[in-house]
């Protein structure tokens, strides 16, 4: 049976809710809101290009560019370990692809040059990482770098803004994958 809502709980509930409110403010406050620029210098639409060589296995030597009048663009970020997950579906289903990248273990994503990266793992690494894969291609060991022009977390965390661009060259290969990723209104336009 649930306790009746007496004033001492009530009282509980709202420093509770308010002790939650602030530590959301202060983990947006430490990322460092001050040095993020308002908005991306790309226009405000949303869209991931890539350009990948010939002989490079993910991309398989194809350039595309997605928007969201052509793909389903999601794009997701976990503060507390510094992880940018960004999902790309072709609206026909024919293409799907992954982007994964973070900051060093402990470390919040930020506007910065993240060089050199290993590897993406759901393991906290202590160096940056990066993977970009999809449509059934994927690196297993891998060499790049990822540069976050500009950020902006939204209210609650999420990504409001974002401009970042990406190289890839999976182990063994010196073809190379170059990307760049442009989040507006979390990906929505």
């Amino acid at each position: 049976m649930e306790a009746a809502n007496t004033p001492m709980r009530m009282r509980f509930r709202a420093v509770h809710a308010t002790l939650c409110s602030l530590s959301l403010a202060s983990v947006l406050l430490i990322v460092g809101c001050d040095r993020m620029p308002l908005s991306p210098t790309d226009g405000d639409t949303t869209y991931l290009t890539f350009n990948s060589e010939a002989g490079d296995w993910v991309g398989g030597g194809l350039s595309r560019r997605y928007t969201p009048e052509t793909a389903r663009i999601r794009a997701f970020v976990d503060l507390a370990f510094g992880h940018l997950q960004v999902n790309v579906d072709s609206l026909d289903r024919s293409e799907w692809w992954t982007l994964h990248a973070t900051a060093p273990s402990g470390q919040a994503l930020l506007p910065a040059t993240y060089d050199p990266v290993v590897q993406w793992s759901p393991a906290i690494a202590t160096t940056p990482t990066l993977s970009f894969s999809g449509t059934g291609r994927g690196c297993g060991p891998l060499t790049g770098r990822f540069v976050v022009r500009s950020l902006k977390y939204g209210s609650l965390g999420q990504i409001d803004r974002l401009h970042m661009t990406f190289v890839q060259q999976c182990a063994g290969s010196s073809s190379s994958l170059v990307g760049e990723l442009h989040i507006v209104d979390g990906g929505n336009r």
